[in-house]
């Protein structure tokens, strides 16, 4: 057994206060005193939170006798930020082409930012925190929590156990699930403690799924939560989003607790997902651009009696290191007040942000053509679709869905289908914006759908990862499903496919084959390809010539690719100067233009693959917007061709420009005073583009 005692600062017993090894959970006594069961876990930790804090809240479990000294709370703590993947390096070369310095300084910069503009009182921490896991990378991160100015909860996420790739001298452990590191640095891998109401249970997802411990952390589990409170309201912290049954386990085993939802981290990408009264929130990374083009960021949490209006957690999304008027960019719509004259015509406010997406041509009235525009709120949880009319900027209607729409929509007809980044699908009527029909896939450990669905005469065909569907366009009935063409550890795909035909072509990050062509109604193989040799797999949107019936895409290298839209035989592959995107390139006429992450503009013979001409975009530096980034020069913008023969592109700058494809010579039309994260379209003559604010712009682009 291992005892010990909870005490006051002057040495008063301190009653009903939980103690836990890991395994099993107890409550000290009248007297303070507790006893615990001997278990082959290295501590034993008090649970805080509730008014009482205790700066050695855990102790080695072979010490004879353990006492917990509990002190007041500074205060209560009602609005914590949320921060995660923060791959603190203390290596010359931090996390990420151009990420900056990881470090423990930049770090403190972070925390000082949530105190001083946010107003957050505490901070939490899902994993990730360490780039290699090292020791060193722990001592970096600890001299930063040492001199927090805010007290940071933390668990460890993959990164954080991957010591033994780049120290291979250290104690045994079990390939790349060693914990010792972290524990020696930071403690406990596992615990609980309580804020404000609410419990916060928090666990270590790597070694839950591929160290071992789960069935040893799901005892503790069922053990701690036994102990609290009937209506106790819980919040998990996991580094990836647990999977459905793991909630489903704990409403058997603790049915007595209601669920709040859970924070993580892991896709380096701002999620939400909404399961019953459940909130289920990812956020990307603080210290450098995401993988989504987010900036960095943090979610604030206003917790007030652990639930806030309509029984859901009140949550914020805010951009960091930047002015205050661009805090909201790609989260949530916040206009910023700036008039800007020709050649803009109209400026309309959007519900939510546009982001990564993009307004997309949507048929005519007699009124003139249409734009339909996909959008996202990080605060209200919600997304949807709107729809405008391009020459006045006059809404028509808006259809709100059941969570964020990042992907384009696809528009066939009177049909206009779209889904949602955690896989609701829905078709409305063009005109009117009536549901026509609605789905949603189920998938046991999430989805990341932020590629536009693909519509054929029959299917609509949507996906990400580990799972891809087509279901009727009809009504929305599952024709087929597949979970063989990627995993649940494979990046989302922020590129389009296309449709060619009665089939489908889709690009698949991080796994080979990495090009597919399905059938849209069986969900049967075509072919499947490498997009390129060496592994580098389509980042971009693909794009099909129908004259040629070639695909173009680009991949992560980068390069660009062309293949035989029939047989997936490769045509050629190119290098592209710069860095990766999710843009798609542009075929006009016998060329092929390519805008790179970081404001390069390309051309390449469209046949051979043979270069032309190279430009850098004179565009300013943004914080933040592009993957693994601080700053810098960066587009996610293709280009899209104007009606007098050049093409136009854009900026995260905001700045919008004019290039000739013969020459690649470079006018600027206009600087928008927000960024420009998504595809722009032009519909009779105006240019339609969504800033990362929340506001539509049209801009005239008519020919001579």
């Amino acid at each position: 057994m291992t005892h010990g005692q909870v005490v006051d600062r002057s040495g008063r017993p301190v009653a009903g206060r939980l103690v836990s090894n890991g395994v099993a959970a107890t409550l000290s006594g009248t007297d303070g005193r507790w006893d615990l069961p001997e278990c082959d876990q290295p501590f034993v930790w008090v649970h805080r939170g509730g008014g009482l804090d205790c700066t050695d809240w855990y102790h080695r479990a072979d010490e004879e006798r353990v006492v917990f000294r509990m002190t007041a709370s500074a205060g209560p703590r009602h609005r914590f930020g949320h921060l995660t993947d923060l791959h603190v390096d203390a290596s010359t070369g931090a996390f990420g082409l151009g990420a900056g310095d990881c470090t423990a300084e930049r770090l403190l910069d972070v925390v000082a930012e949530l105190r001083d503009h946010f107003g957050c009182d505490a901070v939490l921490a899902t994993g990730d925190l360490t780039n290699r896991g090292t020791l060193d990378d722990f001592v970096e991160l600890r001299r930063a929590l040492d001199r927090s100015p805010l007290p940071v909860f933390l668990i460890p996420g993959n990164h954080d156990h991957y010591g033994d790739q780049f120290e291979p001298d250290g104690p045994p452990a079990t390939g790349l699930h060693t914990g010792w590191r972290y524990e020696a640095q930071l403690g406990p891998r596992w615990w609980s403690a309580t804020e404000a109401g609410l419990r916060i249970v928090a666990i270590d997802w790597h070694s839950w799924f591929h160290g071992g411990d789960a069935d040893v952390q799901r005892d503790w589990l069922a053990a701690d939560l036994a102990l609290a409170e009937p209506g106790t309201t819980v919040l998990v912290l996991s580094h990836d989003l647990m999977p459905r049954d793991f909630f489903d386990h704990l409403a058997l085993v603790a049915g007595h607790v209601s669920i709040a939802g859970s924070l993580s981290g892991h896709w380096h990408t701002a999620r939400a997902e909404i399961f019953g009264d459940e909130v289920h929130l990812n956020t990307g990374n603080p210290m450098f651009g995401s993988w989504d083009w987010s900036p960095p960021h943090v979610r604030v949490l206003d917790l007030d009696g652990g639930r806030a209006v309509g029984d859901r957690l009140r949550v914020t999304t805010r951009a960091l290191q930047v002015e205050s008027a661009h805090r909201a960019a790609t989260f949530s719509a916040a206009p910023v007040a700036v008039t800007v004259g020709e050649p803009v015509r109209w400026r309309a406010t959007l519900p939510g942000v546009c982001h990564l997406g993009g307004p997309v041509a949507a048929g005519a009235t007699a009124a003139g053509g249409l734009v339909a525009v996909s959008w996202r709120d990080e605060d209200r949880l919600v997304g949807g679709v709107s729809l405008f009319g391009a020459a006045d900027g006059a809404s028509r209607w808006e259809t709100r869905l059941d969570g964020a729409v990042l992907a384009r929509v696809a528009v066939a007809g009177d049909d206009l289908a779209a889904v949602t980044i955690d896989g609701q699908v829905a078709v409305v009527d063009l005109m009117s914006g009536e549901r026509r029909w609605s789905s949603r896939l189920d998938a046991r450990r999430g989805l990341w759908i932020c590629a536009r669905p693909l519509v054929t005469a029959d299917a609509v065909v949507v996906g990400s990862g580990h799972l891809h569907a087509g279901l009727a366009r009809a009504d929305g009935y599952e024709l087929w499903r597949r979970t063989d063409l990627g995993s649940h550890e494979m990046y989302p795909s922020y590129g389009d496919g296309v449709v060619v035909g009665a089939g489908v072509i889709l690009g698949m990050p991080s796994v080979e084959p990495s090009l597919y062509a399905l059938d849209a109604t069986t969900g049967d193989t075509l072919w499947a390809t490498r997009a390129t040799t060496g592994g580098g797999s389509p980042a971009g949107s693909l794009v099909w010539d129908a004259a040629a019936n070639l695909v173009y895409g680009l991949s992560h290298r980068p390069e660009l690719f062309c293949v035989d839209a029939a047989t997936g035989e490769e045509r050629f592959r190119v290098p592209v100067a710069g860095h990766y995107t999710w843009s798609a390139p542009l075929v006009v006429d016998d060329a092929v233009l390519v805008m790179a992450a970081d404001a390069r503009l390309s051309c390449f013979d469209a046949r051979d693959g043979s270069a032309r001409w190279q430009v850098d975009v004179p565009v300013e530096e943004a914080a933040g917007f592009a993957p693994y980034r601080g700053r810098g020069r960066s587009s996610i913008t293709g280009p899209v061709p104007a009606p007098d023969g050049r093409c136009v592109t854009a900026a995260t700058d905001g700045s919008i420009w004019s290039v000739d494809p013969g020459s690649g010579r470079l006018a600027r039309l206009v600087r928008l005073p927000a960024a420009v994260t998504a595809a722009v379209v032009i519909v009779d003559g105006v240019l339609v583009v969504a800033t990362a604010d929340g506001s539509l712009w049209g801009i005239a682009v008519e020919g001579p």
